[in-house]
């Protein structure tokens, strides 16, 4: 899915720097200035991905309203506030995450996800009136996002770096040692298991024994 929707998101930006440009070919662009492609990119956002121009299309009457064209504009409205988040997320940029909160927020009130929403304005009250700084600081560096590669753009969220512990532990543990694997044992090996991991997937590499997707959903 999430790869699916950076190459519409892609295709659409393309097309929208050829109308807001008026060139037939991406490659006429390079005749232009920083200063005359940063202006242009801000027309983009502004015509094609705000929620401004979505506003002023549906006010049209609906003879003239340009179905197409609204949907596309909100599409991009929505997919670059995704896409930016994730590439916050993978870049570890704390910030960046922090200031869509409110964003996320309104998305999550405006669709009735409860829950999520609830969690998210408890994360707001707490980073902006309750917690002190020392908490709020030690929360966002070290609760939101774990790095257990030391590589560039591999942050990932705790949850989903706890969900990728515990299916090293059932592919790793379970399947070696069954269910009547010695707790004592399991004990020791556990803080060697993305030693083991790495190990594996590179034996898996060099002799092409791979039999199953390493896909999780």
């Amino acid at each position: 899915l999430h790869e699916g929707l950076a190459y519409i998101a892609e295709a659409h930006i393309r097309v929208n720097w050829l109308a807001v440009a008026g060139v037939e070919s991406l490659a006429d662009l390079r005749s232009k200035s920083p200063e005359e492609l940063k202006m242009l990119a801000a027309q983009i956002l502004h015509h094609h991905a705000s929620t401004e121009a979505l506003e002023k299309m549906q006010r049209k009457p609906d003879h003239q309203r340009d179905e197409v064209l609204e949907q596309a504009i909100m599409f991009n409205h929505d997919v670059l506030q995704y896409l930016v988040l994730d590439r916050a997320i993978k870049g570890g940029d704390i910030g960046v995450m922090e200031d869509m909160l409110l964003h996320l927020f309104i998305r999550f009130l405006g669709n009735n996800n409860s829950n999520y929403s609830q969690e998210i304005l408890k994360c707001l009250q707490g980073l902006h009136k309750e917690w002190l700084s020392e908490i709020k600081d030690f929360i966002c560096q070290h609760c939101w996002l774990v790095n257990s590669t030391g590589r560039e753009n591999w942050f990932t969220p705790i949850d989903m770096a706890q969900e990728h512990n515990i299916k090293d532990i059932k592919v790793i543990m379970y399947r070696s040692e069954g269910p009547s694997v010695d707790w004592e044992y399991l004990k020791k090996l556990n803080p060697a298991i993305p030693t083991i991991r790495i190990l594996s997937n590179h034996v898996e590499e060099q002799f092409g024994t791979q039999a199953r997707s390493t896909s999780h959903s």
